[in-house]
């Protein structure tokens, strides 16, 4: 939904949109920005649940907005200080995923195998500040994986794992050790 916020151009200041009262100025969505006016639409990526008004030339007198209705599908947001994806609690192997963020928000998201483990980057098409595009590998034989964040620890958060791993794949059931599709070998074979 598109916004415009009008002011005076004598009232002394010009609005902007930040993450914190007086922190960086967030742009994304932003299409004019005028010594009376700022014209945007929160896009639908934007995982905050509140953003700040701002002034340009006064610190301190910013005030923040509640941010309501439901992220795209793919997109990375915060519960209780933890990463989410809206829309996907479960990840299938063999299929394509895009998972989009905010460029302001202040996080770029990585695949790991566990909550601050090292990056998975098996399957990765893309990855820039802005989203992370991958293939779900088919020899993937764990049953979860992680996002995380590339700049803070302790916000990451397991997607389940779904799908019949590629045949020859090693995967884990109840702690033990199998191969997909194989449950037998031919001598010479």
């Amino acid at each position: 939904q598109p916004y415009t916020f009008n002011f005076s151009a004598d009232y002394g200041t010009q609005v902007l949109l930040a993450l914190t009262a007086d922190g960086d100025t967030f742009e994304e969505g932003v299409t004019s920005n005028t010594a009376t006016s700022l014209a945007f639409t929160l896009p639908t990526t934007y995982g905050k649940n509140n953003i700040y008004i701002k002034s340009q030339t006064t610190e301190g007198i910013g005030s923040s907005l509640d941010v309501i209705g439901t992220p795209a599908t793919g997109t990375v947001y915060f519960v209780d200080g933890i990463l989410n994806v809206a829309g996907i609690s479960t990840l299938t192997r063999g299929e394509p995923y895009t998972f989009n963020f905010s460029e302001g928000y202040g996080t770029q998201v990585l695949l790991a195998l566990t909550a601050d483990g090292d990056t998975f980057e098996e399957g990765v098409t893309s990855n820039t500040a802005t989203s992370l595009a991958f293939t779900f590998p088919t020899t993937y034989g764990k049953n979860d994986i992680y996002i995380k964040s590339r700049t803070t620890q302790g916000i990451g958060s397991s997607l389940d794992v779904i799908g019949t791993p590629a045949n020859g794949t090693v995967y884990f059931v109840n702690g033990k050790l199998k191969v997909a599709g194989i449950s037998n070998l031919t001598r010479g074979q």
